[in-house]
């Protein structure tokens, strides 16, 4: 079961990789474990900027807490589009 949160990025193709990147390694999971953190497009959108971060894996409420700070980093951009307000005290 995968989790999935929708987000708006102005960051580029390499930011948005970089953001896969660390969340794999905040998590712990090894560089083997490629795909199981991943940004897509969000083809259900009518703006480019818009993604969906797919998370291959059953999701705490701590991993999403620290998936959230990760995310509020300059250099990804993300403006929030799902679950910024439920996350807002973090």
């Amino acid at each position: 079961m995968a989790a999935r949160i929708k987000f708006t990025s102005g960051a580029g193709e390499s930011d948005l990789r970089k953001l896969e990147r660390t969340i794999i390694a905040m998590l712990g999971f090894s560089e083997r474990n490629e795909g199981i953190v991943r940004v897509e497009d969000n083809e259900d959108s009518t703006t480019v900027e818009d993604y969906i971060l797919v998370l291959d894996f059953p999701v705490t409420k701590l991993a999403e807490e620290n998936i959230y700070r990760v995310m509020q980093a300059p250099e990804f951009c993300v403006h929030w589009s799902e679950i910024h307000e439920e996350y807002r005290g973090w």
